[in-house]
């Protein structure tokens, strides 16, 4: 089973293999973290039952990278935007490979366009959206699905009250209570 850490864990690979030299840090940078480096968030994670026993498994996460700063704690941004755009590329290929620890089986999520909509002085944050098709079945019994409907019966009677002018002549005005006649309609 594939779960939202199984996708941290393969973009912190992707980042080590990248930049060998530099350290990745999960959901946190320390106070004195060094630089230049890498850090990601499993920003949120979802599960959308889409039938037949499946789920569109949904992990958005966040990379923010930093450079080097100077004394007044500013980044050189020719170097932070180029940084981010590396970062940017190594997503941009539509897909990367997800292990399940459970199996070993690798599977490839789509990535829905990789953006880089943060800048601060000395971080750039790239996100990540990453969504796979899995089976209910995979994350216990509480997400089976049920037995699926397959014939719908109806049976009874149903009265409206039509008036008559628009019921005889296609007339759109209200007739009194008593100028009313009744169809009956049944199903079965």
């Amino acid at each position: 089973m594939i779960k939202p850490n199984d996708f941290v864990n393969a973009v912190e690979t992707v980042l080590q293999t990248t930049f060998p030299d530099e350290p990745v840090y999960r959901d946190y940078v320390p106070e004195d973290f060094i630089r230049p480096s890498n850090e990601i968030e499993c920003a949120a994670f979802s599960a959308e039952q889409v039938g037949g026993g499946s789920l569109d498994l949904t992990v958005k996460l966040i990379v923010r990278t930093f450079v080097p700063v100077d004394g007044y704690h500013h980044s050189d941004f020719d170097a932070l935007y180029l940084r981010a755009m590396r970062v940017l590329a190594l997503f941009s290929g539509g897909y990367i490979y997800v292990s399940d620890p459970d199996t070993g089986v690798r599977r490839a999520p789509y990535i829905h366009k990789p953006a880089c909509p943060v800048t601060g002085r000395d971080f750039a944050e790239i996100h990540i959206e990453f969504a796979l098709q899995v089976f209910a079945s995979d994350y216990g019994p509480s997400a089976t699905q049920l037995p699926t409907m397959q014939r719908v019966a109806f049976s009874g009677t149903i009265n409206k009250e039509i008036p008559k002018r628009d019921a005889e002549a296609g007339g759109t005005g209200s007739p009194p209570a008593d100028d009313t006649i009744t169809e009956e309609v049944v199903n079965t």
